[in-house]
């Protein structure tokens, strides 16, 4: 099984008490057809799913891909779609983050290409 990783761009700001639907969009790193397959369970001895290292401080639901089409606002105002298939989405909660800290948000999946992506994102405590 191929691997790959990559960095998300932006950081993701949780303030106190909020609680968000966030979208891991990695059609970047898909191959033309290519859609995931899986966020759960286990690839070769890998965990699959979303997981931080702030576990007490961040408490993340049950991850699933997007099984319709996404759209969202860009920071630049434009307006962008991810296709059905090309994401992971994740219910994120504060559930005690320090104002400031920034803590690390890690995605793994599966394609139907056979390959596994792993996708970094950095969240950062508001208050």
């Amino acid at each position: 099984m191929a691997s790959r990783e990559i960095t998300t761009d932006a950081t993701l700001v949780l303030a106190t008490g909020e609680s968000i639907l966030f979208t891991v969009d990695l059609t970047s790193v898909l191959a033309s057809g290519e859609t995931l397959s899986s966020v759960s369970g286990t690839s070769e001895g890998v965990a699959l799913g979303c997981t931080t290292d702030a576990a007490a401080a961040i408490t993340v639901m049950t991850p699933s891909i997007n099984g319709g089409a996404v759209t969202y606002t860009k920071p630049s105002g434009e307006s962008a779609t991810i296709a059905t298939g090309k994401a992971v989405q994740v219910r994120l909660k504060d559930a005690g983050l320090a104002v400031g800290q920034q803590y690390t948000l890690t995605t793994i999946a599966t394609t139907t290409d056979g390959n596994r992506i792993k996708a970094a994102t950095t969240i950062q405590g508001a208050g």
